[in-house]
């Protein structure tokens, strides 16, 4: 028996069809019962989390598909890591990306020439405008140097998890 990890598949039939090869109904209608019935989890697929380990049963006739959920559970495991990691860095990267936009938007408003008409010369104006000039580039730095930890950490792991699956 081969064991292989739930990839987020909205159906008993499609983990069947990428995990077996060269079926025709009657096997798969039989390999989708022998699955449920190893694995009775996935009678509430949608509750079922991404990496949850399925044990795919063997049946005559039915062939399975080579590559990923062929080897070992540890392989299996470090892909799906790989994969979760390489998701959740362009996530990431994303949310970073926005909040320098923010920064960058707040940072021009504070130049615009009808804001600075609106303030004025009004003393405590400039006092706040100032203020929030080095508030903001302060920001902007911080989130720059938060964003290069995050990507070096997750260089780091993803790395480490590819030397791994070797």
């Amino acid at each position: 028996m081969r064991i292989r990890a739930y990839r987020g598949e909205k159906s008993v039939a499609e983990i069947v069809d990428k995990s077996y090869r060269n079926l025709n109904e009657d096997s798969r209608r039989e390999l989708e019962a022998l699955l449920v019935e190893r694995n009775p989890e996935l009678t509430k697929l949608s509750k079922l989390k991404r990496g949850t380990l399925l044990r795919l049963p063997d049946a005559p006739g039915a062939k399975a598909k080579e590559g990923r959920g062929s080897g070992d559970p540890e392989t299996e495991l470090t892909e799906q890591l790989l994969d979760d990691l390489k998701r959740y860095a362009k996530v990431l990267d994303g949310r970073y990306a926005e909040r320098l936009k923010e920064i960058d938007e707040q940072v021009l408003l504070l130049k615009d020439r009808t804001f600075k008409k609106v303030v004025g010369d009004s003393p405590d104006a400039r006092v706040v405008t100032e203020a929030l000039s080095g508030n903001l580039a302060e920001a902007q730095k911080a989130t720059k140097q938060r964003r290069a930890q995050a990507e070096k950490l997750l260089a780091g792991l993803q790395k480490q998890l590819a030397e791994r699956k070797r």
